[in-house]
């Protein structure tokens, strides 16, 4: 009845085994994602059985059974965590969203790294540089690391490039260098006794990627300052000038609009360089709607940090 292929994937052992993905009863509505994956790159092959409950679809799978186990232990595990309780908003609809998931099932197939993007934005409220165990970053970074365990415990070995965003804080909204510098060196310790034995932690600001990369910085940002009314959107513009005014307390209007300007130009071309780079999936600390400078371009992302512990410095 079914078509059997047998191979090896890394160190594993060759066997075979039958598995029914009928319905939307493994991933959700992401099953079929799964299903066309594991076929088009040879791990398994396809039946479809017609019957009177509808078509069923068995995949004969040339990889050990935990593996699919694991990635539908991962993928419940970050739905349970998803930021609305009852919500479909676990990640962006659409081709991003498939592409998370297929980064996490290569991932935990080839035993590489499942690439992790979080970027931490310099204290704003607080006058203190110093991050204790009593701080809203403390506990953040506590539900972080309780992800990063959750993707160990079923076999995903995680990269995490923790980007400081010192620049936004120093060039678009007038911070000192030397208490954004000083809060950034505070999170790394405390940052680093959270994470660094659950992953491969790769701390750099943003201001060490952009020197990094420069020419390529100066190309997008040339680019994007050209074609800004092309590439942002209205809404998205409006949102910054919100936050600008925000933070720009005394600023006059030309100043505001300014960094507003300065801020979408640097997220957007931001964006493309970390993609670039690494093709990483963006552990959101902040809201969704925060996020639609990234949803614009490459990068994807998971809202699975509840709004209890996002953006923990602004508080």
């Amino acid at each position: 009845m079914f078509s059997v292929q047998s191979m090896s994937v890394g160190a594993l052992a060759p066997r075979e085994s039958t598995v029914d993905f009928s319905g939307r009863s493994w991933l959700g509505s992401y099953t079929r994602v799964a299903q066309d994956l594991f076929v088009r790159e040879g791990w398994a092959t396809r039946t479809l059985i017609c019957s009177s409950d509808g078509p069923r679809a068995f995949l004969t799978l040339g990889i050990d059974p935990q593996i699919v186990a694991d990635i539908a232990g991962i993928w419940n595990y970050l739905e349970a965590r998803r930021e609305v309780p009852g919500s479909d908003r676990l990640l962006e609809k659409g081709a991003l969203a498939n592409k998370v998931l297929e980064a996490l099932i290569f991932s935990r197939i080839q035993n590489t790294n499942f690439n992790l993007f979080v970027p931490w934005g310099p204290r704003y409220n607080n006058l203190s540089p110093e991050v204790t165990t009593d701080s809203p970053e403390d506990r953040t970074l506590g539900q972080m690391a309780e992800v990063l365990r959750a993707l160990r415990l079923y076999g995903v070995n995680s990269r995490l490039l923790f980007m400081p965003a010192d620049t936004y804080g120093v060039e678009v909204n007038g911070r000192s260098k030397e208490k954004v510098e000083a809060y950034f060196a505070s999170l790394r310790a405390v940052a680093e006794l959270h994470l660094a034995s659950l992953c491969e932690l790769d701390w750099r600001p943003w201001s060490a990627i952009r020197a990094e990369n420069r020419s390529r910085y100066e190309e997008l940002r040339n680019d994007t300052a050209l074609n800004f009314e092309n590439l942002i959107r209205p809404r998205e513009y409006e949102e910054a000038i919100r936050t600008s005014t925000a933070f720009s307390k005394g600023a006059d209007e030309a100043t505001i609009e300014d960094r507003a300007r300065r801020y979408c130009i640097e997220r957007w071309v931001e964006a493309r360089i970390i993609e670039e780079l690494c093709s990483p999936t963006k552990l959101s600390l902040v809201r969704e709607g925060k996020n639609k400078l990234d949803r614009s371009g490459p990068l994807k992302a998971l809202y699975v940090i509840r709004e209890e512990f996002r953006a923990p410095w602004i508080k």
